[in-house]
């Protein structure tokens, strides 16, 4: 976990890991929406 090269490792898989939370949160959000359309 110390020196700069263990942040180099981790940064991409930071990223890939962010990006996949980020597109689940949006496809949860787009179908939490389309339930709530149906019901209204």
């Amino acid at each position: 976990m110390s020196g700069p090269n263990s942040v180099g490792v981790k940064a991409p898989l930071v990223d890939s890991t962010v990006s996949t939370y980020t597109g689940f949160c949006l496809s949860v959000q787009i179908e939490v929406r389309n339930k709530i359309m149906k019901t209204l």
